[in-house]
């Protein structure tokens, strides 16, 4: 199972799981009340921390190259420097990375994956710790 070694292979499914970070990410920031990045909902969040769930570390890089797409994409601010902006964009993707690697983990020991969620004691585990990762 991918759980038990790391790999940075290449699939489809790897390249949408980027792709679809950034465009989601892009279109929740529409929701965003300008000058600032926050969000109400944000579903990249949700997805990189699926991902983790389903196919584990292997899904990490793909996460951090969606996150840094959407922030090199989201971050254009005139009068800043080009520097400033990809460490920001780096800072902010190793974080998201983070988010979803933690988040899949907890999830995975404590419902499992597959997850059936056919059980009062697996739903409510997930929603108890579902809110700290996404």
């Amino acid at each position: 199972m991918a759980w038990t070694r790391y790999s940075t292979r290449w699939s489809p499914a790897y390249l949408a799981l980027a792709l679809t970070y950034a465009i989601t990410g892009k279109l929740a920031l529409l929701l965003a009340v300008p000058p600032g990045y926050a969000s109400p909902v944000f579903p990249p969040a949700g997805i990189a921390v699926s991902a983790m769930l389903i196919s584990g570390w292997t899904s990490l890089p793909w996460t951090f190259l969606g996150s840094l797409l959407l922030n090199i994409w989201s971050g254009y601010s005139p009068g800043e420097s080009e520097d400033v902006r990809m460490a920001a964009a780096l800072v902010i993707a190793a974080a998201s990375t983070l988010q979803a690697a933690a988040g899949g983990k907890v999830l995975h020991h404590e419902i499992g994956y597959p997850a059936p969620l056919d059980n009062i004691r697996d739903v409510t585990r997930f929603l108890l710790y579902r809110p700290f990762f996404v």
